[in-house]
């Protein structure tokens, strides 16, 4: 099976390039770099599972019991099984591969499926002239595939010059340390047993697009994605994932409305090319003229292909209503692009947020003592460009609703009525940790409290959504939503039953002791997991600086903070949420 996606414009094209490429692999089969790279890469990931994998897991086993009854596949070790990857590959190469697709090609008639939304198949050129197309294949000539990269032999051609440590502080409550850069960077060095013989690196900076001129915001959006497929320093995008081939270091490059950031990952073999690869693309971003103005065709493409439902129109306006409208919230349009989107404008907003170290916060986790890191961290991350950028937010959200408002239609294409009721406020409690464990308590109380009476009592609906949520970014806001799709006859009694609980809830009439207990239970267990992963201490070492924490309880502390949260606690919330704040009614009718 092999599947492309065609530009609508050019489809008869794409289908003859279709061809190109597919008898090009049936009559040549493959090139023997491309097979070494999969090899490479093959051999790679089974060695890390078989280093990492002490004792078979369960679901592991079983499915190799699976392959025992049903193929005869016997079950074997991963050592033994490595061992016969590795005498197996010595044995296949192009022409063994050619052979094989040969023999594939032979079994049965290739079948074409063109698949297109209802507006663009009444602009597909006619069935007859696409049977031409699809039927050129057996007919046309190919050459091999030649493959003219150049791959650079180095990473980088050169070393930083190294940063200077201004000071060391431990993180007692963590077990970490935090290290001062002369280049304004900061990093938390945490060693932890968890690690499994990987190095794990990620960073943030309070900023993103929030940060910028409203004229560069919706360039900003394209300026990762961009550099993310022209590639880095000498590298072409093809370039590095040829170079990387074998390699587990991985780094990737983020932005969003209130910071930058990255994250990486190597095992400790590849620990210099991880921190060597997060240098390259934070100082070395390259824009490719050719694919920057592909890019830029592309999205033009899908603003003018866009087909804009009453669904989309609804939410839009949903979205005015609670965000209000503005440069961040309107659509993007074709004109728009055209006009904002230059190529000249991506560097200098990447190297803003990435090319320089100042406010950067980053997280380095591994099995290895700080001595045998702290070098590559001095080198990579302090030879990091020193900077003067500010990161403080240029955006100001429109305040919230004050009266209580509607926004009902009847432009529904489905039979089913749409209700979301929002709620929000300017005001967020300063700890924030204690806010997100209520928020999260309450959140999953009433999503039982609606799923009882809702749907097992009244049978109304499927179910209900709960959202609750703070967030101190760009401003101080408190967002709480409930959302559920019914018949349009229920309207008025579902939303009656959602005002009934909350007040009951509120005055005491509604019993939720039993319910606490269990979220509670279940918030403590789901926490118990995820503190044995590495991705929680990531989050927990940038939520403690992104949101200015005054301690580390949130870690060490958190089953008894779960615990002190009263139901008296919990009725205070619901009533500020729910009963003190204007109601944003949306509802979205069938149309008649």
């Amino acid at each position: 099976m092999g599947t492309v996606t065609l530009k609508p414009e050019f489809v008869l094209e794409g289908i003859d390039q279709f061809n190109q490429h597919y008898k090009q692999i049936m009559d040549y089969g493959f090139t023997k770099s491309e097979i070494e790279k999969v090899k490479t890469k093959m051999l790679q990931s089974f060695k890390t599972r078989v280093i990492r994998e002490s004792a078979p897991s369960a679901s592991g086993m079983m499915n190799q019991i699976n392959q025992d009854f049903y193929y005869g596949n016997k079950i074997i070790p991963l050592k033994s099984e490595l061992n016969l990857l590795e005498d197996n590959f010595t044995k296949i190469d192009s022409l063994v591969l050619l052979k094989e697709l040969k023999n594939t090609n032979q079994q049965g008639s290739f079948k074409y499926l063109l698949s297109a939304n209802s507006k663009l198949v009444e602009n597909l050129p006619k069935d007859s002239l696409l049977l031409s197309h699809i039927r050129n294949r057996d007919s046309i000539t190919v050459l091999p595939y030649k493959n003219n990269m150049i791959v650079p032999n180095e990473l980088l051609g050169y070393i930083p010059t190294p940063g200077k440590i201004e000071d060391m502080k431990l993180i007692p409550e963590i077990g970490a340390k935090k290290i001062y850069l002369d280049n304004g960077a900061k990093v938390i060095y945490k060693k932890t047993e968890n690690a499994e013989d990987k190095i794990i690196i990620s960073g943030f900076k309070q900023g993103g697009y929030y940060a910028l001129d409203s004229t560069d915001y919706v360039k900003s959006m394209y300026v990762s994605p961009i550099v993310s497929i022209s590639g880095y320093g000498d590298f072409s995008r093809e370039a590095l994932s040829d170079y990387l081939t074998g390699n587990s270091a991985k780094v990737q490059l983020l932005l969003d409305r209130t910071r930058a950031g990255f994250s990486g990952s190597a095992n400790n073999m590849d620990v210099n090319s991880l921190f060597k690869l997060f240098y390259l693309k934070s100082v070395h971003p390259r824009v490719d003229t050719t694919l920057f103005n592909q890019v830029k065709e592309r999205m033009l493409k899908s603003l003018d292909n866009k087909e804009v439902t009453a669904k989309d129109k609804f939410y839009e306006e949903l979205k005015f209503l609670i965000r209000g409208e503005d440069y961040t919230t309107r659509q993007q349009t074709v004109k728009q692009i055209q006009e904002d989107l230059a190529i000249e404008s991506v560097k200098p907003i990447y190297d803003r947020f990435f090319g320089v170290a100042d406010d950067y916060i980053i997280t380095v986790l591994t099995d290895q003592e700080l001595p045998a890191i702290l070098p590559l961290i001095t080198t990579y991350i302090g030879g990091l460009p020193k900077g003067n950028v500010s990161n403080d937010y240029e955006y100001n959200p429109r305040p919230v609703l004050k009266k209580p408002t509607s926004l009902i239609k009847n432009t529904g294409v489905s039979p089913k009525s749409i209700v979301s009721l929002v709620y929000q406020q300017n005001k967020v409690e300063r700890d924030i940790p204690k806010l997100q464990i209520e928020n999260n308590l309450l959140e999953s109380i009433l999503k039982i409290k609606y799923t009882e009476r809702l749907r097992e009592d009244l049978g109304v609906v499927y179910g209900v959504g709960v959202s609750i949520s703070s967030t101190k970014h760009p401003v101080p806001l408190s967002r709480q939503t409930i959302s559920l799709v019914c018949d349009p006859k229920d309207v008025n009694l579902i939303k009656s039953e959602i005002r009934k609980i909350i007040e009951g809830i509120v005055n005491g009439d509604i019993n939720i002791e039993q319910d606490l207990m269990k979220v509670k239970n279940n918030l403590i267990k789901n926490h118990r997991l995820k503190k044995q992963s590495n991705s929680y201490w990531t989050r927990a070492i940038r939520d403690y600086y992104y949101n200015g924490y005054r301690n580390w309880n949130f870690t060490y502390n958190y089953e008894k903070m779960v615990q002190d949260v009263t139901i008296r606690r919990l009725k205070k919330k619901a009533k500020t949420y729910f009963i003190k704040t204007p109601e944003i009614k949306a509802i979205l009718h069938p149309k008649p």
